[in-house]
């Protein structure tokens, strides 16, 4: 809801993440910012500037989740500690993020 104070990690039982499909758009989003994060180290000037414009927009949107993000290297378990593996799994299917070494 609007102007609700939102803490992390969230309650595991909070109902939104019965819904279907929420964890793996979830973790899309996380690794999206991840991607945006990750660009701001770009060789080159005029694109790393972008990736900076960007990432200052999320950041003054939703500080408290890029701050986050961040401080837990981009951990989904510090959103809400919930068994993420399925949407984990889902997303090495497709490419979509690295398997830990």
């Amino acid at each position: 809801m609007l102007g609700e104070v939102v803490e992390y990690p969230r309650d595991p039982f909070d109902t939104m993440w019965e819904e279907a499909g929420i964890q793996e758009r979830v973790l899309f989003q996380v690794e999206y910012l991840r991607s945006i994060y990750q660009g701001r180290n770009h060789p080159e000037i005029h694109v790393r500037a972008k990736y900076d414009n960007v990432w200052a927009l999320y950041a003054e949107k939703d500080s408290l989740l890029i701050k986050t993000l961040v401080d837990s290297n981009f951990d989904p378990m510090n959103l809400c500690e919930i068994d993420w593996s399925s949407a984990q799994e889902a997303f090495k299917k497709v490419d979509l993020i690295e398997e830990d070494t």
